[in-house]
C-alpha cells in the first residue's frame, strides 16, 4: 500500500465514529472523500 494514509483520532476507543463525531466526519469527509474525488 504505497499511498497509505494513517488518521488517527487521540482518546478514542473502538468506535471513533461515535465517540469522536466531529473529528471522525472532519477527517472521513474532508481529507479523504474530498481527495478520492480529486484524484
Amino acid at each position: 500500500m504505497p499511498n497509505l494514509n494513517l488518521f488517527i483520532i487521540k482518546d478514542s476507543g473502538h468506535l471513533p465514529h461515535k465517540e469522536k463525531f466531529d473529528d471522525f466526519n472532519n477527517i472521513f469527509f474532508n481529507k479523504i472523500l474530498f481527495n478520492l474525488n480529486n484524484e
